[in-house]
């Protein structure tokens, strides 16, 4: 007799990680441009003061702020409404693929959407591939 290979499905099956990940994702990912958005001045003054390219770098990053509170909340909300669409879709994907709860592929969508943002790749991906044959 053949098993499934499904995690039991039930009504809070899996949403526990998520959940508990959300709980220390979302305030950061909210209050870090917020309070970049409101130290903006002081920040402007700290490159104004220094020469170099990481002060150039500090000026056009500055530049690419919203000039009010309004602008900088329509960033934000559009933002996170077309990562969260992105999201849950591979989510749902993910999770019809490999037969596990939605809160699992979502989080496992997660996990490979910030992947891609890592600074550290694996030797393999720097080097030639050696012939399998």
């Amino acid at each position: 007799m053949r098993q499934s290979h499904r995690l039991p499905r039930g009504r809070d099956a899996g949403a526990e990680p998520l959940v508990a990940a959300l709980r220390w994702i979302a305030p950061l990912a909210i209050l870090a441009p917020t309070v970049i958005f409101a130290l903006r001045r002081p920040i402007a003054a700290f490159f104004l003061r220094r020469q170099g390219k990481l002060a150039k770098l500090g000026h056009q990053l500055l530049a690419g702020l919203p000039a009010d509170a309004s602008g900088l909340a329509r960033d934000l909300g559009m933002t996170w409404v077309s990562w969260s669409i992105k999201l849950l879709a591979l989510g749902w994907l993910l999770s019809r693929l490999a037969g596990i709860d939605l809160a699992q592929g979502v989080l496992g969508a997660i996990g490979g959407d910030l992947s891609t943002v890592l600074p550290i790749h694996t030797r393999a991906a720097s080097a030639p591939m050696k012939p399998a044959y």
